[in-house]
């Protein structure tokens, strides 16, 4: 969890300095060595940037359910 955490608060840093989660998505996933895990995380963040939402919304909802 706190790993999760971690990456979340990485790629939102990355963001927050006008880095696209677009570039990030096409810079990795053209790497043969990505996991499909990594893909997923990445693919999630990109949703949720061009969504304009918040990448903490999802998970402090899941955190507050359970």
């Amino acid at each position: 969890m706190l790993a999760l955490l971690a990456m979340w608060s990485i790629i939102y840093i990355m963001n927050a300095r006008n880095q696209s989660i677009y570039h990030l998505n096409m810079q990795y996933c053209h790497k043969q060595e990505v996991t499909m895990g990594v893909k997923a995380i990445i693919i999630y963040f990109q949703f949720f940037s061009y969504a304009g939402l918040d990448v903490f919304f999802l998970p402090s909802v899941l955190l507050a359910l359970s």
